[in-house]
């Protein structure tokens, strides 16, 4: 008998939908941020820019989703069952497990985590009984609970029945030495980057000039006065455009910069390739260093 059973969630239906909404958002805040470079009143140009900014905030979000749904895995061994949900990882040893049953043949009925797309199905809610159940589910269909004294958890393998099957016939089979118990949370590689010195200088001093850009921008575009972003090539000024506007570096060099912070994230947990978080790293603080500099000739040059 094999020593693990490996049951993933059901993919396809969150594949499609995560994937579809990623496309759609995506595409919705480049064209927004088009139509706003060409827009010719200050009114116009923000009413585009805010949303804009909005829609692309939510695509690292939805990112890490579809990353999180591909990794997404419940190990069943004899001395326990390990949960592997994107950075999220618990190991529960079989000790420690009360009892495992279908969510729909519970007596009373669970609370939904405020999370549910399809394929994403995430978070914590409070239960009548006490404690917590948490969520790491690609839908709210066939769940299958896990509880143990103070908390349960809410799975949803492609295969529930098999999954019940496979964990009974390894209980009937007894442990020869349980796992010890382990919970690992995206916090806590944040603190471990955080107690790494290159990686928080850098990510520090990248946040940093990113604020002050956005700050330096804000200052600089209320005198109202119209801006010059290139120049012909006799070296005269070439069309003028309002100086809201200059919004769009602090907003590219934000997403820029989150994009290298999130991809050094992923890379920082792979002792192979943890150089490769520190050049992203260093390339959002490159990239912030190149985008005040663009800002700061500008608005010197009105």
């Amino acid at each position: 008998m094999q020593k693990s059973y490996p049951f993933f969630p059901a993919r396809r239906r969150g594949y499609l939908f995560l994937t579809g909404v990623l496309i759609i958002l995506s595409l919705g805040g480049i064209i927004a941020v088009w139509v706003s470079i060409h827009s010719r009143t200050s009114a116009g140009f923000l009413s585009l820019f805010i949303p804009s900014l909005l829609i692309l905030c939510t695509v690292p979000i939805l990112i890490y989703y579809l990353y999180a749904l591909r990794n997404a895995c419940y190990l069943i061994e004899r001395d326990g069952i390990r949960l592997h949900w994107g950075l999220r990882q618990e190991d529960i040893p079989i000790t420690e497990i009360q009892w495992m049953h279908p969510a729909d043949k519970l007596e009373t009925r669970l609370p939904l985590p405020l999370v549910r797309l399809p394929g994403a199905v995430l978070g914590s809610r409070k239960i009548r009984q006490g404690g917590e159940i948490e969520y790491l589910a690609s839908s709210t269909k066939n769940l299958i609970v896990i509880a143990r004294i103070d908390k349960a958890y809410a799975l949803s393998p492609s295969r529930p029945a098999e999954f019940i099957n496979t964990y009974q016939r390894f209980t009937e089979m007894g442990s020869f030495i349980p796992f010890d118990p382990q919970s690992v949370y995206p916090s806590h590689i944040l603190n471990l980057v955080w107690k790494s010195t290159p990686a928080r200088l850098l990510i520090i001093s990248g946040a940093l000039i990113c604020i002050s850009l956005l700050g330096m921008v804000a200052i600089g575009i209320t005198s109202g006065e119209d801006i010059h972003l290139r120049f012909l090539s006799d070296g005269t000024p070439g069309e003028a455009i309002p100086a809201i506007r200059l919004l769009l570096l602090p907003l590219m060099n934000t997403f820029f910069f989150l994009v290298d912070l999130f991809a050094g994230l992923y890379f920082f947990l792979d002792n192979r390739k943890g150089y490769i978080a520190y050049l992203l790293w260093g390339s959002g603080l490159l990239t912030a260093i190149i985008f005040m500099s663009g800002a700061l000739y500008i608005l010197g040059t009105r």
